[in-house]
This record gives structure tokens, sequence and C-alpha cells, in this order.
């Protein structure tokens, strides 16, 4: 497969609507294309809905042009903000979802939309009936009953009429929200006739019985009517964009990934959260559903383990006295590290709080090396932002373990550690004490003003001293810097960190192979003494594999050796091995987690050994020996392995693509030789 062409209309230009998802992305070997930043507007600008419709046009009339993933917000008001305040008319939008309806026939459409949200405290964000009106707003829809005599704009006139309310009010209810239920609802009727691929409409902030729940129970009585099979109504806004990138991954490969769930207080699993109308196990489910996986018990691909709330949420920045969970977390733990022994993808949805990571518990995972084998983590804003962000992680974990995309670890660790120190070092560790400081300098957390670069700076400070040295302890093979933290709103809420993960020892040289070298069998035979006697009763096997050990087989003349330890002997064979001359290098430890990967260089930088340190008997080892095997049986195979490697060399130069190239014939190989993987 070669590297597929995602054109992105975000959300807007948040750090979390619009970088975690290209991020992801690229680390999955996507090339992702996407309008201007500047065309996205910001918190109180509207982004340029035509000059983004002109982008796309042209975009999506390319042939290159793989899939599209769009937010209806961004490509009819311009971002999420502008649709709470927008007072367009429903005859101003409805050309532009025409125009999406005209999209190239070749271009695959995942959209996201959003019913508006019922604010618990509005802000300048929301339309302006919320501030005055809101509480009257919030008591009446609760107390009207939805019913199929009374559906959508009916439920919510229902609710306006027994709310004590000024008519100019209830007009302004009528247009904005009605404005979007009548979108929402063309939406799910384009799909439910194939027009677009998948339509996720997610409830933005919300509570029982508000007038979003109202609105979605509208919603989802057209979708059972219409047998829409490929809309799903579900909790959650900014996360979307990243959940529509998970379920178009595993369209793309075919891939269905199977998740079990792991609750820390399961008994309170039906609980709740804080900016959400439906338990929590809901939506679980509906995350799940919406990427594309499929829940199970039995012999998952995902681990997620859901850190929930035991009695009710509480805000990140107001914790420090609740009880500790260390106890409670005791046999999650004991799981969490046994599968990922066993190499399934473990993900932590950090709900335990709202807007940011339980401080205590995720300082407790930094304590054990590489987070305890954790490859996926969120905790960011309301529950479903964390649980959808966490499970695209994964999936795109899950993806690189596969080799089913030609992406990379070293594009995708960053994504990993930067919600790491942003939703737990930054607004767990970092913003109680910036909101305290600024409260003393007389400012206000919603508005920085002329205190924007100072707290820059002090979160920095903090960030580098606090969280970015238990990350970096943790993780102690990847040397990571935070260069600067910026506010892109102008608020304290939300942050942008500049970070770069330092490669091993990164070295870019052309793929050169070539004909067999009698004496490759020697020079092995030289290194498995000296690893020998450097390891001594740790190593429990050693073989030759690669192309190098086929007599005959065209290679890149590197000896590629595999080492057999005990799996808690991965780390302790580090030290010696680099004693020796060895290079340790951990970038591939997402894909494969219990392998240890060294080289050895010539004094020009210019790789000459690769060895492989594996548990021994394991899968790795299993498979690598039945392929090498099968070749060294079969000449007329390893003759034709020979050849499209020599063709792929002449076709990819880079490393990552030249080894995904080879996938689908060494698969094809290890099925012949008895391998099952899986």
């Amino acid at each position: 497969m070669a590297h597929p062409v995602l054109l992105f209309v975000p959300l807007d230009d948040r750090p979390v609507t619009f970088d975690m998802v290209v991020e992801l992305a690229g680390a999955a070997g996507v090339d992702v294309r996407t309008p201007d930043r500047a065309l996205l507007g910001d918190r109180f600008r509207p982004g340029e809905v035509e000059e983004i419709w002109q982008w796309l046009e042209v975009e999506g009339g390319t042939a290159d042009a793989t899939a599209l993933i769009a937010s209806v917000e961004m490509l009819c008001f311009g971002g999420l903000v502008a649709s709470r305040t927008s007072d367009a008319e429903l005859e101003e939008i409805a050309p532009y979802l025409e125009r999406l309806t005209a999209l190239p026939s070749h271009l695959p459409t995942y959209l996201s939309a959003v019913i508006p949200r019922t604010p618990v405290v509005a802000t300048d964000e929301d339309a302006p009936y919320w501030a005055a009106y809101g509480d009257a707003l919030r008591t009446a829809a609760a107390n009207t009953p939805w019913t199929h005599q009374a559906p959508g704009i009916g439920a919510m006139e229902g609710a306006l009429q027994a709310a004590d309310l000024p008519e100019h009010v209830r007009a302004a209810v009528r247009h904005h929200r009605g404005r979007h239920l009548t979108l929402n609802t063309r939406l799910i009727t384009a799909a439910s006739r194939g027009t677009f691929r998948w339509v996720l409409i997610g409830q933005d902030d919300a509570s029982p019985g508000s007038l979003s729940e109202l609105e979605r129970a509208a919603l989802q009585a057209q979708v059972a009517a219409t047998t829409a099979s490929n809309v799903l109504l579900t909790s959650g806004a900014d996360e979307l964009s990243a959940r529509l990138l998970a379920r178009w991954l595993n369209d793309l490969t075919h891939r269905s990934p199977t998740v079990r769930v792991l609750y820390t207080f399961p008994w309170t699993s039906d609980a709740v959260p804080l900016y959400e109308a439906r338990p929590l196990s809901t939506t679980v489910a509906e995350h799940i559903a919406s990427t594309g996986c499929v829940s199970t018990e039995d012999d998952p691909d995902v681990v997620l383990w859901v850190h929930n709330f035991e009695e009710r949420q509480h805000e990140a920045v107001d914790q420090g006295d609740e009880r500790s969970v260390l106890d409670a977390v005791g046999p999650i733990l004991r799981t969490v590290r046994s599968a990922a022994r066993e190499e399934r993808v473990v993900a932590l949805a950090d709900v335990r709080f709202a807007n940011g990571g339980d401080r205590e518990l995720v300082g407790r995972l930094l304590g054990e090396p590489r987070c305890a084998g954790i490859v996926a983590y969120a905790g960011w804003n309301t529950s479903s932002n964390a649980i959808g962000s966490v499970l695209a992680q994964a999936v795109v974990a899950h993806h690189l373990r596969a080799n089913t995309v030609p992406g990379s670890d070293r594009r995708y660790r960053p994504a990993l550690f930067r919600r790491i120190l942003d939703d737990w070092g930054y607004q767990s560790v970092v913003r109680p004490h910036l909101r305290s400081w600024i409260e003393q300098q007389e400012g206000a957390p919603s508005d920085l003003g002329e205190h924007e670069a100072e707290a820059e700076h002090l979160a920095l400070a903090r960030l580098q001293d606090d969280a970015l040295a238990r990350l970096q302890r943790s993780f102690a093979h990847h040397p990571v810097t935070v260069q600067q933290v910026t506010f892109p709103w102008h608020r304290l809420f939300e942050v942008r960190i500049a970070l770069d993960v330092v490669p091993a020892g990164r070295v870019r040289q052309g793929i050169v192979v070539a004909d067999y070298d009698p004496r490759w069998p020697q020079a092995y035979e030289e290194d498995r003494s000296a690893i020998a006697r450097a390891l001594g009763p740790m190593l429990r096997g050693i073989e030759h594999v690669g192309s190098t050990s086929v007599p005959g087989l065209a290679a890149k003349p590197i000896l590629d050796i595999m080492l057999g330890v005990n799996a808690d002997d991965l780390d302790r064979i580090i030290e010696p091995l680099v004693a020796i001359g060895y290079e340790y290098n951990p970038d591939w430890e997402i894909s494969m987690p219990l392998r240890r990967f060294f080289r050895r260089r010539r004094p020009d930088g210019m790789n000459t050994h690769h060895l492989h340190a594996v548990t021994h008997g394991g899968d790795l080892w299993t498979r690598h020996l039945r392929f090498r095997d099968y070749l060294r049986a079969h000449p007329d195979k390893a003759r034709e392995y020979g050849d499209l490697k020599k063709q792929i060399a002449r076709e990819h130069q880079g490393g990552i693509d030249y080894t995904f190239a080879k996938t689908e014939f060494i698969r094809s190989v290890e099925a012949l030789a008895g391998v099952v993987r899986r």
C-alpha cells in the first residue's frame, strides 16, 4: 500500500482538534493535507468558509486523494464556536451541504457534526440567550417529555412554551437550535442514501434531560426510520475527527481491532460524567463502535483501561483531597502488565476527573519503566474527549504492530508523550499553580491579556522541572525536550506544547541490496562468540536470521542476529551489549514491545550488524526461524524474494517504505511455513 492521502478539515484550530489528528495520521504513514491554518479562524474569529471550500474542491478533485474527514461546523459556519454564535439562516447554510453531496464519488467522505451544547455555565462562546435565560431553559427541558408525536422541533417547542421566557428569546432558541436540528436531519438523510461513507453526530456539552437530549432523541428516531447504518449518534465533540481517523484506518486496512474494557471502579461505570448526559459505560460502547472496533472479553487486540470515578466526577484542577486510588488500581495494574507482556495494545482513558488527568495515578505509572507498558493515553476535557482520542491512538498503535500501515513508531511516540504532558502534566500538575498565580496578579484565567508571556514562561519552567522530569525517568532511553508552551486561545485552558523526541542515532542511508556473500556466516560466528561471553546465562539462544542467513539470497549487507532471552532479561541485556560495541535503539518498541534492537556501525556510520533480542520461543523467535528455514529449504522462493527486494530497493530508498513493501511476500512465506498470527 502506498502512502494514502487524507484531506482533513478540522473542527477548529486548537491543538486537540487539529494537531492531534494530523500527528496520529502522520504516525500511520498518511499524507495529510489541510487548509492553511490561518483560514481556520480562532476563538473569536470564524474560519474563512468560502476559501476553505475552494481548497477542498480543488484537492478533492485530484486523483491521489484517498479520503476526506471533515467537520460540518467548519464547512458551514467556520468552526465550533462560530456554530454556537452564528446568526446565519438555514438558507445560507444549506448550499454548503449541497456542495458536500456533490464531492467526487471516488472520495470516501467521513463527516462529523455536533448537536449544540447545553452549557453548564454560559461563556462568550455561547449563543447570548444562555447567559440570562440558561437556568429557565435547562429546567423547562428537563420537565418536557419527548414523544414520537412531538419529535425534534416539536419537543423543543414544548420546552420553550413551558419556560418563563420573553418571546424574542424563544425565537432565538428556535432559530439557533432548529437550524442545527434541520441540518443534522439532512445529513442523516444523505448518509442513508449512501452519499457519505460515515457520519458521526456528537452531543456537545450536555446533561440529562437537556435540550441536547431532546434533539438527540429526535435524530436517533430518524436514524432508526431510515435504517442508516452509517450514522452514529454519540456523546462528544472535540474528539470526533480523531475517532473518524480511526474508523477510516480500519476501513482502509479491512481490520476491526477487538477491545476489552477494564474499569477501575466497575460498580460505578453507569454513572454519568460531568458535561455529559449518558452513562459512562454507554459512552464507552458508542466510542468503540464509532472507531470501527469490536468489544470483546476474550483475546483482545486492545485493552482499554477506563480509570473512572467512584461517586461523582470532579474537576482535575480541584483534585487533592480524594481518597488514594493506588490500592484500587493494584489488580488492574497486574492485568495491564500481563497484557503488555502479551503484546496487546494497552490504552488508558483517564476520566476520574474532568479536564485533566489523575495526578496521583499517572505519577505512579511514570514510576515504572515505559509507563507500565501503556502505549495510548488521554485525560483531557470531557470523558468523551479522552475516550475517543485514546481509542484513536490505540488503533494507530495496533496497525503499527500489525504492520498494516506504512507508519512509524518515531512519529507515534511524540503523540503519546504530548498527551501525557498536556492532559496530566499541564492540566493537572501545572495549571492549578498558574490559576493561582494569575489570580494573584488580578488577572483572569479566561483572558490572559498582558500576563500571557509570563504565564507561558512559568508554564514551561514548571512543566520541565516536574512533569517532563518524571516522564523522562519512565522513558529513560527516549530523550525528550520541551521547547515552548503557548496558549493558542489566550487563556489557561488550552495549551500548545512544542516538544521533540530525539531519535536514537538515526542514520539516513540508501537501500542497497547486494548479491550473497559467502563470508557472512563466518562474520556471524565471530559476533556470536562475543555476545555469548557478554551475556552468559541470560542468553538462551542465538541464531543467524534474515536474508544474510540464507545461502544464495541477495540481501542488504547487514547481518541480522537474533537473541533469545527471558522476558525479564530484555532490559538487563542492554548494558552488557552496549559495553561490547552495540548501540541500543529503542525507537521501535511501540510496534515490537518485546524486542530490544541493537546495531553496530562502521566508523563512517553505516550499519553492519542488527541485533534483535526477543523472548526465547516467543512469537518473533518462531516467525524469524520458520521464515529463514523455509527459504533455506526452497531456493526458488529465496530467489523470488531476492528479485523482489532488488525491485523494491530501486523504488523505495526510505527504510520504512522498503520494509513495508516486503510485508505481503513475507506473510505469504510465513503462511507456507506454518506461522499462525494472532
